[in-house]
C-alpha cells in the first residue's frame, strides 16, 4: 500500500527549528512552501493488480492538501509517464522549504536497490529494473536537490509480483534498507525485507494499514514527526496482529513539527526514547534493539538495550549454526507411515478426503533442496498426533474453494488474490498463455489462512 501525509505550516522564527533550516533564513511571517507529489499505481497490467493503492494516494494528497501542500497528484504511471512527472516534480519542487514524496504501488529491491514499478513493467525482467522501473534514489536526489527538508513515505513494499517468474529467489522481497541523505526522512510501511499488507482481512478499511495510521496520524498538532512515526507504528502493530512493523531513516538535523500547537507546551523530546522503548517491549529483535540504541545512544534504557541486544545477537547466531551430519541424518529420517483409517467425500463436489492417524510429515524444504522460497525455511518436523486427522488426497481446486467461501460465508484477504475476467478466478501468476478454469488448484499463502476467520 501507500502511505499519506498532510503538513499545515506556519510562521515565524520557529519555522527555522520544525524545518532545520541551517541557511537561506525565512522572512518573519513568510508562508513555508511545501511541496509535495503522490503517486498510486494499481492496474497493472503483466503483474497482479492492487486493490487500495489509489485510495491510499487519494487519501494522502487530501491530506496534504489540507496541510498546506502544492499537491501533485498522479496515478497508474507508465515507466513514460513516472519519467515525465519526475521531470515536472523536479521543476516543482526546486527552491522549496520542504518537499513530501508518497507512493502507493508495487515496490521490489534488487541487490540493495529499490525500485518502484511502473504498471507497464514485464515480469521475468527483474535483471534489467533499472530500464523498466523507477530507481528509488533518482525520488531521493531530485528532492535533496530542489528542498530544504525531505520527505519519502513508500507504502510499496506488499507482495511481490515477481515471486512467480523468480522462483525461489528471495532478493526482491520487501524493500531495502536505505541511507536517508542529509535533512531527509524516509519511511517504509514494512522493515528491511519484509511484505507489507494491502488491507486487514475482514475489516471494512478501504486503504492499507500503513496509510490508514499515517493520515490518522500526520499532522496532529504539537507533534514532532518521530512522535508521528511512533504512533503509526504502534496503529500498524495493532491492525495486523503484530506482523507488520513501519520503519524509517532519518538524517533530520531538528525535531520537524508539521503543525504548531500554540495551546500546548513545548513537546518533552525526553519522553521519546521512553514511548520507542515502550513499543519495543520484551521484543528480542535485533533490528528493533539496533535501531533504538542508533536513535537514543544516551538513553536510560541504553544499557539493558545493549545487554538485550547482546542475548539477541547470540540466539541468532546459535539460530544459523550449521547442523551437525548426525542432526541431519535424524531429522530427514523416513517419517513414520500414517494409519489409514477411511477415505470419503463430505458431498458430491467436494475433494476426497482420507482419515491417518499416527504420522510425521517435513513441513518447508529441507536443507537438501538448493533452491526454496523465502518462508519455506527453516524446515520442521512436526507430529500429526495421535488423534485422526482428515486431509484432501489432491489439491483444492478453485471451483471448490470458491463454493466454500459462498456456502460457509467465510472472510478471505481479497487483496492478496488476482482476478482474471469477469469469473474473478485466483491468478496463476504470471502465465497468462495458461487459460485458467475451476479445476485448477487453488493458490493460498500462509498469511491468507491465518487472517481467514474460523468461527
Amino acid at each position: 500500500m501507500i502511505l499519506t501525509a498532510r503538513f499545515l505550516g506556519t510562521i515565524g522564527v520557529a519555522l527555522l527549528l520544525w524545518l532545520g533550516v541551517a541557511g537561506g533564513l525565512l522572512a518573519q511571517g513568510a508562508e513555508p512552501r511545501r511541496v509535495a507529489l503522490v503517486i498510486g499505481n494499481a492496474r497493472y497490467v503483466q503483474v497482479p493488480a492492487l486493490g487500495n493503492a489509489v485510495n491510499d494516494a487519494r487519501l494522502i494528497a487530501d491530506r496534504l492538501e489540507g496541510l498546506g501542500f502544492e499537491v501533485m497528484f498522479r496515478t497508474d504511471l507508465t515507466r513514460r509517464g513516472f519519467l515525465d512527472t519526475m521531470t515536472e516534480f523536479r521543476e516543482t519542487v526546486d527552491g522549496a522549504d520542504m518537499g513530501l514524496f508518497f507512493f502507493a504501488g508495487h515496490g521490489v529491491q534488487l541487490r540493495g536497490t529499490n525500485y518502484l514499478l511502473p504498471t507497464d513493467v514485464e515480469p521475468g525482467n527483474t535483471d534489467f529494473l533499472n530500464a523498466e522501473a523507477i530507481d528509488l534514489d533518482t525520488v531521493t536526489r531530485i528532492l535533496n536537490e530542489g528542498a530544504q527538508v525531505s520527505m519519502v513515505f513508500l507504502d510499496a513494499c506488499r507482495n511481490n509480483p515477481f515471486e512467480a517468474t523468480r522462483g525461489s529467489d528471495p532478493d526482491t522481497r520487501g524493500l531495502a534498507r536505505v541511507a536517508a541523505q542529509r535533512n531527509t526522512l524516509i519511511s517504509f510501511a514494512a522493515a528491511p525485507g519484509e511484505v507489507a499488507l494491502d488491507r486487514v482481512a475482514g475489516s471494512d478499511f478501504q486503504n492499507s494499514p500503513f496509510t490508514t495510521a499515517l493520515a490518522r496520524h500526520l499532522g496532529t498538532p504539537g507533534d514532532p514527526i518521530s512522535r508521528t512515526m511512533i504512533k503509526v507504528r504502534r496503529d500498524v502493530l495493532d491492525l495486523t496482529g503484530g506482523r507488520q512493523v513501519p520503519w524509517e531513516n532519518s538524517s533530520l538535523v531538528e525535531e520537524l513539527v508539521l503543525t504548531k500547537d500554540p495551546t500546548a507546551p513545548p513537546a518533552e523530546t525526553g519522553a521519546l526514547d521512553a514511548e520507542f522503548w515502550d513499543l519495543i517491549g520484551e521484543s528480542g529483535s535485533v533490528d528493533l534493539l539496533e535501531r533504538f540504541l542508533e536513535r537514543f545512544p544516551d538513553s536510560s534504557f541504553a544499557p539493558e538495550a545493549e545487554a538485550r541486544l547482546r542475548r539477541a545477537r547470540a540466539a541468532r547466531e546459535t539460530a544459523q549454526a550449521e547442523p551437525t551430519e548426525a542432526e541431519l541424518r535424524a531429522f530427514y529420517a523416513e517419517p513414520v507411515p500414517p494409519v489409514i483409517l477411511q477415505r470419503f467425500w463430505d458431498c458430491d463436489s467436494c475433494p476426497e478426503m482420507v482419515e491417518i492417524e499416527g504420522s510425521e510429515l517435513i513441513y518447508g524444504t529441507p536443507d537438501t533442496v538448493v533452491r526454496a522460497q523465502y518462508d519455506e525455511r527453516p524446515a520442521l518436523r512436526l507430529s500429526v498426533g495421535q488423534r485422526p486427522i482428515a486431509v484432501a488426497v489432491t489439491e483444492t481446486s478453485q471451483g471448490q474453494f470458491d463454493a466454500f467461501v459462498r456456502d460457509t460465508g467465510h472472510d478471505w484477504p481479497e487483496a492478496c488474490l488476482i482476478t482474471a475476467g469477469d469469473d474473478a478466478l485466483p491468478s496463476m501468476g504470471s502465465r497468462k498463455d495458461v487459460p485458467q478454469t475451476r479445476t485448477f488448484p487453488s493458490l493460498r499463502q500462509l498469511d491468507d489462512a491465518k487472517a481467514m476467520p474460523t468461527g
